[in-house]
């Protein structure tokens, strides 16, 4: 594995475990549990159209790695 692949592997993942995180984080059971809160509508929105598409991301760098 060249030194290339291995970034774009730590990116996919890294990008992978933040998509999740956003994802996680616009459901309210998670948010509440974790922030003691439930998020807003916007908030909810705003992680979600986060975590799309870094988790799109994520697959477009793992399928080219």
């Amino acid at each position: 594995m060249s030194g290339g692949a291995a970034w774009r592997h730590l990116a996919a993942l890294a990008s992978a475990l933040a998509s999740f995180t956003f994802l996680a984080l616009a459901n309210e059971r998670r948010d509440e549990k974790l922030l003691y809160r439930a998020p807003s509508h916007r908030e909810r929105w705003a992680r979600r159209a986060v975590g799309w598409p870094m988790l799109a991301l994520a697959f477009a760098l793992s399928i080219w790695s």
